[in-house]
């Protein structure tokens, strides 16, 4: 089975009275637990994938499935619950809720389930803790650096187990040694937790790292290179 299977996908968008074409009869399979890298240049296409691939938007054509589901047979409610349950999200701008700590923004995807209060502050704890931010539950977003909220996502973003993680150029914002600190990070635990990741960027750092690579240009897709 793979993570997420694309056969024939295309994408466009309305950009005032143009129809722009984003993606074109774009076919891919992504394999499961691996650190796969989509790699392109600003206005490539390789957003609109990702959003695909986080399930954040549908086809126009072709088949998608993420996870074993096809996603076009799903409607809204059903997309949302699909990917509360199945995927994780890290952004370059971190999205953490300013008014929340470090450990109820981590806490969050774990609200839905039905699971104790005791029973989630030990996870959430035992996250951070793997993050490197024990000492940083109480703290609120605008107490931290950038890498140490870029943490805080990552632990958001694993913290319900789930199968398949999008990450958004997560270190287009950052300097470049803590880039890398991040990018070991999210490596050793996409390793740990075996859980697939497909990491959008154009930084060479990241993209030797990748186990696939796919490049996009002008809404076409071409790969996977493996490593």
């Amino acid at each position: 089975m793979w993570a997420v299977e694309m056969q024939a996908v295309s994408k466009s968008y309305l950009l005032g009275q143009v129809r722009v074409e984003a993606l074109k009869q774009v076919t891919l399979n992504i394999a499961p637990k691996r650190f796969t890298v989509l790699s392109g240049q600003s206005g490539s296409g390789k957003t609109t994938l990702l959003n695909l691939i986080g399930g954040i938007d549908t086809p126009d054509s072709g088949r998608l499935v993420i996870a074993d589901r096809e996603m076009n047979s799903l409607n809204d409610d059903q997309c949302s619950a699909f990917r509360a349950r199945n995927l994780g999200f890290i952004f370059q701008n971190f999205n953490l809720i300013p008014v929340l700590t470090a450990r109820e923004n981590v806490e969050i995807p774990l609200l839905a389930q039905h699971r104790t209060a005791a029973w989630r502050k030990q996870a959430v704890n035992d996250m951070l803790e793997s993050v490197g931010l024990g000492d940083k539950a109480d703290s609120l977003p605008n107490q931290l650096s950038g890498g140490q909220r870029q943490r805080v996502a990552i632990a958001r973003a694993l913290i319900h187990r789930p199968t398949l993680v999008v990450a958004d150029e997560p270190t287009a914002n950052l300097d470049s040694k803590t880039g890398k600190s991040i990018l070991q990070l999210l490596r050793r635990l996409q390793q740990e937790h075996a859980v697939t990741v497909v990491f959008s960027s154009h930084d060479p750092q990241v993209i030797a790292e990748a186990d696939d690579l796919y490049v996009v240009h002008d809404g076409c897709v071409s790969g996977p290179s493996t490593r």
